[in-house]
């Protein structure tokens, strides 16, 4: 109701219990039909008031959650650190509550908002029960577990619609399965037995250059790891993780250390370090894929018993030293690696054709020239 005669608002509890009590009888359709002063109470004259029509936006509600959600309870605060939602959201409740909250509050609701597309199928089709194309996270969960579905929403790129098949989440579980090879190829050759290593205390001088040079590698993925994880750019960050285990780790690192770790007496210097570097590279693989990979890093983690917590999920993230960073040296390994990757497709042109059966048969010529030679 407004005044005829100041043009201000009837604000009265009375009344407004009373058109509350009309509405549970008669419905809320009673507002346009109802006699004015059947509202209004016995309080104040009907000839005195103008029983507006008009309707409040049907996003109003949801425009206004932040003060009757995050204003009052004592475990919530305002404004909220983030407002997610699907990209529709922009012209409704983004839209609505940054109206309301400036209008009341001055300010947005939020500090930031981030959106994300819808689920459709692996040929970018709206799901329907009519196509049969619905695939339902239950059906995931029973054939793939868990942490294959992580991965499918951590790989998927959530600024766009995401695909999901079984196709594509095959793709993803042979995608795990490397991911979960690595950790088993660490922890073979640690025995199951982690031993702490103090990142900050360790003088990595002494350990042989390839492990300085993993190490350096570890420090510039972390960098990426830290920015991508502040700015939720999930799908890169889960595609290095994965290049790192795939290609450094198990096509490289792994694959040249295998003879030490096998081969070497166990007092060995060289094998010493190797162990040493898996120690830190567990511990920051864990906890690296810990958000993604939930249910398998908790298990290596209560297996390992590397720290006093009851959960990889109370831990922080590490803290890799400024140290490890070696830019003369990755330049170094940089050069080293192509001069391998060259070895390597020559020993497969000699196996394609016969002239060797194994790559222990190969005799190698390496010509370098003065600016390769610096590097070795």
């Amino acid at each position: 109701f407004i005044s005829k005669k100041t043009n201000e608002i009837l604000l009265d509890d009375e009344v407004t219990e009373n058109i509350a009590n009309i509405f549970e009888k008669e419905g809320a359709d009673c507002w346009f039909t109802g006699d004015t002063q059947k509202f209004l109470g016995k309080k104040y004259k009907s000839e005195n008031y103008e029983k507006l029509s008009d309707i409040v936006e049907v996003w109003f509600d949801s425009g206004s959650t932040h003060a009757y959600v995050l204003e009052k309870r004592k475990d919530l605060k305002w404004p909220a650190s983030m407002y997610l939602e699907g990209s529709d959201q922009h012209r409704g409740w983004f839209h609505s509550s940054l109206l309301e909250s400036c209008g009341t509050r001055g300010r947005a609701p939020f500090d930031s908002i981030l959106s994300h597309g819808f689920v459709v199928d692996g040929k970018g089709l709206k799901m329907s029960k009519s196509l049969g194309n619905i695939i339902s996270p239950e059906d995931i969960l029973k054939k793939y577990g868990a942490d294959i579905l992580r991965i499918w929403v951590a790989a998927s790129d959530y600024a766009e619609d995401l695909r999901i098949d079984y196709s594509i989440l095959e793709q993803h579980a042979e995608s795990y399965r490397k991911i979960r090879n690595t950790f088993r190829y660490i922890l073979g050759n640690l025995n199951d037995k982690f031993e702490k290593v103090d990142f900050d205390e360790i003088d990595i001088s002494k350990l042989p250059e390839l492990e300085q040079f993993m190490l350096h590698k570890i420090y510039n993925l972390n960098l990426n790891f830290e920015k991508n994880f502040k700015t939720y750019n999930f799908h890169a960050l889960y595609k290095e993780l994965l290049n790192f285990c795939t290609v450094d780790l198990s096509a490289f690192y792994f694959d040249i250390r295998k003879d030490t770790l096998y081969c070497d007496t166990l007092d060995s210097s060289k094998r010493k370090s190797t162990i040493v570097f898996l120690n830190i590279l567990i511990e920051i693989l864990l906890k690296w894929f810990a958000p993604i990979l939930s249910f398998t890093t908790e298990e290596i983690y209560l297996l390992l018993k590397i720290n006093i917590n009851k959960s990889i999920h109370l831990e922080n993230f590490s803290t890799i030293p400024s140290q490890w960073n070696n830019r003369d040296l990755k330049d170094k390994w940089n050069e080293l690696i192509k001069i391998r990757e060259i070895c390597n497709s020559s020993i497969e042109l000699k196996r394609a054709a016969k002239e060797i059966g194994s790559s222990l048969e190969a005799n190698l010529i390496i010509n370098l020239n003065e600016k390769m030679i610096k590097f070795t």
